[in-house]
């Protein structure tokens, strides 16, 4: 529907900004619903075709999204990185997974290879109030970073542009 087509189309224009201004970044994406699943990884922003990125509105578990994310970031190596969660589904607070993201940004290893660490979510039609907004606010809360809420397909892919501006990137 309109909602996944505006999520791809800002996501397109995103990875057309990363190229642009941050030509040696990598980037990986996780899809995920009730499950989460690597979509691509460190991959320059120029080569990802978004055409297989596909919906199937089969629930939300941040839990999941979190877990595969934390996964990645071991993989990386010794490269800063910048975690952009973007949501349009409502799910429980991921203690754990958030738990160990934050152990692992703790770590020694971490530490000694000076990797720095930012955090943003994004809410995509969220309704104002609700539990889900709150989550966010407690993701960023625990983790740092902004919290940004976006009604449109543009007002998204501003929340995307903004957060590519940001100095600790």
């Amino acid at each position: 529907g309109d909602r996944w087509r505006d999520l791809k189309s800002s996501l397109k224009t995103t990875l057309e900004k990363i190229s642009f201004l941050h030509k040696e970044s990598q980037v990986s994406i996780i899809r995920f619903n009730s499950e989460a699943h690597v979509f691509c990884m460190n991959k320059p922003a120029k080569s990802i075709n978004l055409e297989d990125l596909k919906a199937d509105g089969s629930g939300t578990k941040f839990s999941k999204a979190f877990a595969e994310g934390l996964k990645l970031m071991k993989e990386v190596g010794k490269h800063n990185i910048v975690l952009i969660f973007m949501t349009d589904g409502q799910a429980p607070y991921p203690t754990e997974e958030v738990r160990n993201i934050k152990t692992y940004i703790g770590s020694h290893k971490f530490k000694i290879l000076d990797i720095k660490f930012s955090f943003n979510a994004i809410g995509f039609k969220v309704r104002k109030g609700q539990n889900y907004e709150n989550v966010l606010n407690e993701l960023i809360k625990d983790l740092g970073g902004t919290s940004y809420f976006a009604d449109t397909g543009a007002e998204l892919t501003k929340s995307y542009i903004e957060i590519l501006h940001k100095k600790d990137i």
